[in-house]
């Protein structure tokens, strides 16, 4: 169930993946390795996420070890915003996983909710390990 849920998230966050693995490519400045504070009722194994999603410049850590701070106020289409903190203090970003169904061990569908929108990942274990062969979105603000 982790290695699918570490595939939902590399496809989630794919475009920052991109970003940081070209600008490593063309030498320039390191990019920042994200911490997402990661919201699940299912059981992950977060060393297992730590291995799979090695090398994306992403730490998944449960939401239990971030603080969070909500600001009401005039956000355009919201009343108020959660910005997330990681263990140390640094601000981080949070993901919740709404739900993962393995219909067989070689495939699951993960529900991956962000501060905008939702998104199911259709995630099958292929020859090299996991990947995600369809997206859905649930909804969008």
């Amino acid at each position: 169930m982790s290695e699918a849920v570490a595939a939902a998230i590399r496809a989630e966050l794919a475009w920052y993946i991109e970003g940081a693995t070209e600008q490593v490519a063309s030498k320039g400045p390191a990019p920042e390795i994200v911490t997402i504070c990661l919201q699940s009722d299912e059981p992950l194994d977060y060393a297992l996420l730590a291995d799979r999603l090695a090398g994306t410049f992403i730490r998944a850590v449960p939401v239990a070890d971030c603080k969070s701070k909500t600001v009401e106020g005039d956000f355009g289409m919201f009343s108020g915003m959660t910005y997330w903190f990681d263990e140390n203090g640094a601000r981080a970003d949070m993901l919740a996983v709404n739900r993962v169904l393995c219909s067989t061990p070689r495939r699951c569908v993960v529900d991956i909710n962000s501060l905008g929108a939702g998104n199911t990942y259709e995630v099958r274990r292929l020859d090299k390990g996991w990947k995600v062969t369809e997206t859905w979105q649930r909804w969008i603000v």
